[in-house]
């Protein structure tokens, strides 16, 4: 395996057409799916076969996606159609390659990967001026519309979804019986159901030995062995659940009795999600979004509903602070964000502190003392 490309390079950003997915079918299925998660239980666990399979994934997501896939099948609630765990866990890490930047797999793809080849969306930019000038401060002020290990769309089965899309532990058991079901509308036939599923990826052919037309296909031939009904041995490299995204608690306003709660700091890098080659990193406006500086995000709920905020401190904005959300009914992509300069948002991230802290901030769990 080549083992040249540095861990986070994006092989094919060039000609990268965007975590764009097909939203028919999940729109069918997402109640079905929400409904049968709550019914998962039970644990079966996949053996390996001793055959390599061509790919790299991360130890930790993989380890989630194992377990999600191994208590789905064993969901006496589902039909799953005859599909094993190692199938399962072959179909749900199949798709992660093209649509998390990696379609050579030369280096394990990151739960915490964040889509930028939206160009043209002004919308999903702070300002008009950033998105028309790459030299503006404020470019890297940017709403990415899809993350995480499988892109989850704001615009399709990642609209209910803030953090958890940013984790693989966060949708994988959502995936796996999205797979399921998708595994038995298409006849029990895995050549039939990728196609048909919800990453465009699927669709593409970048890979060399994809003769068939759909990567998705090839990389779940590489991973499943069937005269084993096992998984071919994974190279796992260390890598942790969040890679870019840490959880923290956060707190607005500087008094010791402002209400804490549950947040997470999305650093984007090299080593933690897609990375931006200096000549295609948002240099061109109408080329591909720039790679977002860190930000913060968190789950809200007030009189609009249930809303995803993300939040970039002064340190990423190079001047004020800036806050856009997103009513889950939306898509990012196409409905205006609600973005707003923030110079009066005092936002504590108790895990560092800082001058937004209060002085002496309370003991309690996720929160330093």
């Amino acid at each position: 395996m080549n083992r040249s490309v540095p861990c986070g390079v994006h092989a094919r950003s060039r000609t990268r057409k965007g975590p764009e997915m097909r939203t028919s079918r999940p729109g069918r299925a997402l109640a079905a799916i929400i409904v049968s998660i709550a019914a998962v239980s039970g644990l079966q666990v996949a053996t390996a076969s001793s055959a390599s399979a061509d790919g790299d994934f991360g130890s930790n997501p993989f380890a989630a996606v194992q377990k999600a896939a191994s208590r789905v099948v064993a969901n006496n609630s589902l039909n799953t159609c005859g599909m094993n765990a190692a199938q399962l866990t072959a179909a749900m890490i199949a798709p992660t390659y093209n649509e998390s930047g990696n379609s050579v797999q030369t280096f394990a793809p990151s739960p915490g990967a964040l889509g930028r080849a939206d160009f043209r969306r002004p919308n999903l930019y702070v300002s008009k001026a950033a998105f028309d000038h790459s030299d503006d401060a404020r470019r890297r002020v940017d709403w990415m519309p899809g993350t995480g290990l499988w892109q989850a769309d704001d615009g399709g089965f990642g609209a209910p979804y803030a953090t958890e899309k940013l984790t693989a532990t966060g949708l994988a058991t959502v995936i796996a019986t999205f797979q399921v079901q998708a595994y038995c509308q298409s006849g029990g036939s895995v050549a039939a159901m990728m196609p048909s599923g919800m990453w465009a990826g699927c669709g593409e052919s970048l890979h060399a030995s994809a003769s068939d037309g759909n990567d998705c296909v090839y990389y779940y031939n590489q991973l499943y062995d069937p005269s084993t009904a096992s998984l071919r041995t994974i190279n796992k490299p260390a890598m942790s659940d969040g890679a870019g995204t840490k959880k923290r608690q956060c707190q607005i306003g500087s008094s010791q009795n402002a209400q804490t709660f549950d947040c997470y700091l999305v650093t984007p890098g090299p080593n933690t999600t897609e990375h931006c080659p200096a000549a295609d990193c948002g240099t061109n406006a109408t080329t591909d979004l720039a790679l977002s500086a860190p930000f913060y995000v968190w789950r809200v709920h007030n009189s609009a509903g249930y809303m995803e905020v993300r939040y970039w401190p002064p340190s990423s904005s190079g001047g004020p602070a800036y806050v856009a959300s997103r009513p889950y009914a939306n898509n990012s992509r196409d409905a205006r964000l609600l973005k707003t300069v923030a110079a009066n948002m005092q936002l504590c991230d108790f895990t560092i502190g800082g001058a937004n802290c209060p002085s002496a901030p309370r003991c309690q769990p996720g929160n330093p003392c």
